[in-house]
Protein backbone atom coordinates (compact mmCIF):
# COMPACT_ATOMS: atom_id res chain seq x y z
CA UNK A 1 0.00 0.00 0.00
CA UNK A 2 2.57 2.51 0.80
CA UNK A 3 4.69 1.75 -2.65
CA UNK A 4 1.28 2.46 -4.22
CA UNK A 5 1.12 6.04 -2.44
CA UNK A 6 4.52 6.71 -3.14
CA UNK A 7 3.75 5.73 -6.73
CA UNK A 8 0.77 8.14 -7.47
CA UNK A 9 2.95 11.23 -5.37
CA UNK A 10 5.63 11.00 -7.33
CA UNK A 11 3.39 11.15 -10.45
CA UNK A 12 1.79 14.21 -9.34
CA UNK A 13 5.30 15.89 -8.82
CA UNK A 14 6.29 15.16 -12.16
CA UNK A 15 3.20 16.57 -13.66
CA UNK A 16 3.43 19.43 -11.98
CA UNK A 17 7.15 20.20 -12.54
CA UNK A 18 6.72 19.31 -16.47
CA UNK A 19 5.22 23.12 -17.31
CA UNK A 20 7.85 24.91 -14.75
CA UNK A 21 10.60 23.13 -16.59
CA UNK A 22 8.99 23.75 -20.31
CA UNK A 23 8.58 27.23 -19.58
CA UNK A 24 12.10 27.65 -18.20
CA UNK A 25 13.69 26.37 -21.15
CA UNK A 26 11.27 29.24 -23.38
CA UNK A 27 12.98 31.61 -21.17
CA UNK A 28 16.26 30.29 -21.63
CA UNK A 29 16.14 30.39 -25.52
CA UNK A 30 17.63 33.08 -27.07
CA UNK A 31 15.19 35.34 -29.14
CA UNK A 32 15.40 36.05 -32.78
CA UNK A 33 16.79 39.30 -33.55
CA UNK A 34 16.79 40.89 -35.95
CA UNK A 35 19.28 43.48 -36.87
CA UNK A 36 18.77 47.38 -36.97
CA UNK A 37 17.54 49.35 -39.50
CA UNK A 38 19.35 52.08 -40.03
CA UNK A 39 18.07 53.49 -43.66
CA UNK A 40 15.12 52.35 -45.54
CA UNK A 41 14.75 53.07 -49.40
CA UNK A 42 11.37 53.70 -51.16
CA UNK A 43 10.95 54.52 -54.68
CA UNK A 44 8.60 55.74 -56.93
CA UNK A 45 6.56 54.30 -58.13
CA UNK A 46 6.32 52.51 -54.73
CA UNK A 47 6.54 48.73 -56.54
CA UNK A 48 9.90 49.44 -58.37
CA UNK A 49 12.48 47.40 -58.15
CA UNK A 50 15.97 48.51 -56.61
CA UNK A 51 19.69 47.34 -57.25
CA UNK A 52 22.44 48.59 -55.00
CA UNK A 53 25.77 47.77 -55.83
CA UNK A 54 29.55 48.91 -53.82
CA UNK A 55 31.10 47.04 -51.32
CA UNK A 56 27.94 45.28 -51.04
CA UNK A 57 25.05 44.62 -53.15
CA UNK A 58 21.68 44.19 -52.49
CA UNK A 59 18.19 44.27 -54.37
CA UNK A 60 14.39 43.87 -54.42
CA UNK A 61 11.13 45.80 -54.75
CA UNK A 62 11.29 48.73 -52.42
CA UNK A 63 11.50 49.47 -49.87
CA UNK A 64 14.88 48.22 -48.79
CA UNK A 65 15.62 48.23 -45.44
CA UNK A 66 19.44 48.81 -45.19
CA UNK A 67 21.66 48.20 -41.65
CA UNK A 68 24.44 50.86 -40.48
CA UNK A 69 26.86 48.94 -42.31
CA UNK A 70 25.90 50.48 -45.40
CA UNK A 71 27.82 53.29 -45.84
CA UNK A 72 29.58 55.02 -48.83
CA UNK A 73 28.98 54.99 -52.42
CA UNK A 74 26.86 52.99 -54.25
CA UNK A 75 25.62 52.84 -57.83
CA UNK A 76 21.65 52.52 -58.31
CA UNK A 77 19.80 50.80 -60.80
CA UNK A 78 15.32 51.27 -60.40
CA UNK A 79 13.31 49.81 -62.82
CA UNK A 80 9.48 49.04 -62.86
CA UNK A 81 6.82 48.01 -64.92
CA UNK A 82 5.62 51.19 -67.58
CA UNK A 83 8.31 52.71 -66.42
CA UNK A 84 12.24 53.24 -67.87
CA UNK A 85 15.27 51.86 -66.18
CA UNK A 86 17.05 54.66 -64.27
CA UNK A 87 20.57 54.39 -62.88
CA UNK A 88 22.82 56.77 -60.49
CA UNK A 89 24.69 56.86 -57.56
CA UNK A 90 24.03 57.65 -53.71
CA UNK A 91 26.57 58.44 -51.11
CA UNK A 92 25.31 56.97 -48.09
CA UNK A 93 27.03 58.66 -44.92
CA UNK A 94 27.80 57.49 -41.48
CA UNK A 95 24.85 57.23 -39.39
CA UNK A 96 22.73 60.43 -38.98
CA UNK A 97 23.69 62.22 -42.08
CA UNK A 98 21.43 62.13 -44.90
CA UNK A 99 22.03 60.37 -48.30
CA UNK A 100 23.16 62.59 -51.00
CA UNK A 101 23.21 61.96 -55.14
CA UNK A 102 25.98 61.84 -56.88
CA UNK A 103 25.40 61.27 -60.21
CA UNK A 104 23.53 63.75 -62.99
CA UNK A 105 20.40 65.17 -62.24
CA UNK A 106 17.60 64.39 -64.59
CA UNK A 107 17.02 67.88 -65.87
CA UNK A 108 19.75 69.24 -68.81
CA UNK A 109 22.85 71.06 -67.79
CA UNK A 110 25.74 72.43 -68.98
CA UNK A 111 28.17 69.89 -67.44
CA UNK A 112 26.14 67.50 -69.21
CA UNK A 113 26.19 69.01 -72.43
CA UNK A 114 29.80 69.33 -72.44
CA UNK A 115 29.82 65.33 -71.43
CA UNK A 116 27.68 64.71 -74.39
CA UNK A 117 29.86 66.16 -77.00
CA UNK A 118 32.24 63.57 -76.36
CA UNK A 119 33.81 61.02 -78.74
CA UNK A 120 30.74 59.04 -79.96
CA UNK A 121 30.29 55.78 -77.09
CA UNK A 122 32.74 57.33 -75.02
CA UNK A 123 30.11 58.74 -72.49
CA UNK A 124 27.96 55.59 -72.28
CA UNK A 125 31.06 53.57 -71.76
CA UNK A 126 32.17 55.90 -68.93
CA UNK A 127 29.01 55.89 -66.91
CA UNK A 128 29.04 51.43 -67.36
CA UNK A 129 26.45 50.64 -70.39
CA UNK A 130 28.85 49.13 -72.42
CA UNK A 131 26.74 47.36 -74.84
CA UNK A 132 25.78 50.93 -76.16
CA UNK A 133 29.28 52.39 -75.79
CA UNK A 134 30.46 49.95 -78.03
CA UNK A 135 28.27 50.14 -80.31
CA UNK A 136 28.53 53.64 -80.61
CA UNK A 137 32.30 53.59 -80.64
CA UNK A 138 32.67 51.46 -83.18
CA UNK A 139 30.63 53.68 -85.56
CA UNK A 140 32.48 56.44 -84.91
CA UNK A 141 35.96 55.47 -85.10
CA UNK A 142 34.83 53.45 -88.56
CA UNK A 143 33.24 56.95 -90.03
CA UNK A 144 36.23 58.97 -88.72
CA UNK A 145 38.89 56.47 -90.20
CA UNK A 146 37.14 56.67 -93.11
CA UNK A 147 36.76 59.94 -93.67
CA UNK A 148 40.62 60.45 -92.52
CA UNK A 149 41.57 57.54 -95.09
CA UNK A 150 39.45 59.28 -98.24
CA UNK A 151 40.79 62.85 -97.29
CA UNK A 152 44.38 61.62 -97.78
CA UNK A 153 43.91 59.61 -100.82
CA UNK A 154 42.19 62.95 -102.00
CA UNK A 155 44.97 65.16 -101.33
CA UNK A 156 47.36 62.36 -102.98
CA UNK A 157 45.47 61.94 -106.17
CA UNK A 158 44.49 66.08 -106.30
CA UNK A 159 48.36 66.98 -106.65
CA UNK A 160 48.44 64.72 -109.83
CA UNK A 161 47.62 66.43 -113.00
CA UNK A 162 46.78 63.41 -115.22
CA UNK A 163 43.01 62.84 -115.73
CA UNK A 164 42.90 59.32 -114.05
CA UNK A 165 43.95 61.18 -111.14
CA UNK A 166 42.04 63.69 -111.29
CA UNK A 167 39.05 61.81 -111.70
CA UNK A 168 40.05 59.35 -108.18
CA UNK A 169 40.58 62.70 -106.42
CA UNK A 170 36.97 63.36 -107.34
CA UNK A 171 35.73 60.06 -106.46
CA UNK A 172 37.70 60.42 -103.07
CA UNK A 173 36.53 63.62 -102.37
CA UNK A 174 32.92 62.49 -102.93
CA UNK A 175 33.55 59.88 -100.38
CA UNK A 176 34.81 61.99 -97.90
CA UNK A 177 32.22 64.46 -98.06
CA UNK A 178 29.71 61.29 -97.02
CA UNK A 179 31.84 59.60 -94.56
CA UNK A 180 31.88 62.87 -93.37
CA UNK A 181 27.74 63.00 -92.90
CA UNK A 182 27.67 59.54 -91.41
CA UNK A 183 30.18 60.22 -88.76
CA UNK A 184 28.80 63.57 -87.98
CA UNK A 185 25.34 61.50 -87.82
CA UNK A 186 26.78 59.50 -85.41
CA UNK A 187 28.29 61.82 -82.84
CA UNK A 188 24.81 63.64 -82.63
CA UNK A 189 23.24 60.16 -82.14
CA UNK A 190 26.05 59.69 -79.08
CA UNK A 191 25.06 63.36 -77.66
CA UNK A 192 21.49 62.92 -77.94
CA UNK A 193 21.34 59.00 -76.85
CA UNK A 194 23.60 60.62 -73.60
CA UNK A 195 21.18 63.63 -72.80
CA UNK A 196 17.83 61.88 -73.18
CA UNK A 197 19.13 58.86 -70.93
CA UNK A 198 16.63 58.14 -67.74
CA UNK A 199 18.56 58.89 -64.92
CA UNK A 200 17.65 58.28 -61.20
CA UNK A 201 15.47 61.56 -59.59
CA UNK A 202 16.33 61.42 -56.06
CA UNK A 203 13.18 62.79 -54.18
CA UNK A 204 13.42 62.79 -50.30
CA UNK A 205 15.80 62.38 -48.37
CA UNK A 206 16.40 61.66 -44.04
CA UNK A 207 18.93 60.55 -42.14
CA UNK A 208 16.76 57.63 -41.75
CA UNK A 209 14.84 57.62 -45.35
CA UNK A 210 15.75 58.27 -49.25
CA UNK A 211 13.38 57.90 -51.72
CA UNK A 212 13.98 57.56 -55.64
CA UNK A 213 12.12 57.88 -58.48
CA UNK A 214 12.67 56.60 -62.20
CA UNK A 215 10.56 58.77 -64.95
CA UNK A 216 7.22 56.83 -67.10
CA UNK A 217 7.62 55.82 -70.31
CA UNK A 218 6.49 57.78 -72.75
CA UNK A 219 6.33 57.54 -76.94
CA UNK A 220 9.18 60.38 -76.97
CA UNK A 221 11.42 58.85 -74.82
CA UNK A 222 10.67 55.49 -76.90
CA UNK A 223 11.44 57.43 -80.10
Amino acid sequence: MSRRLAAAALAVLLVWLAPQARAQDSQGESPDVRPPVAMTVLASPADARILLQGSSEVGGVAPLELGPQWNGRYSVVVSAPGYATARGALEFPQRGGRPASRSEPPQLTGMMLLRSLNFPGVPDLLSGNSGRGLALLTAGVGGTGAVLRNDLQYRTNHKRTDVVSQDKAYDFQYARERWSIYAGGVWGLSALDYILRPRMRLLQSTPTQVTIGTPRVTRSSVM
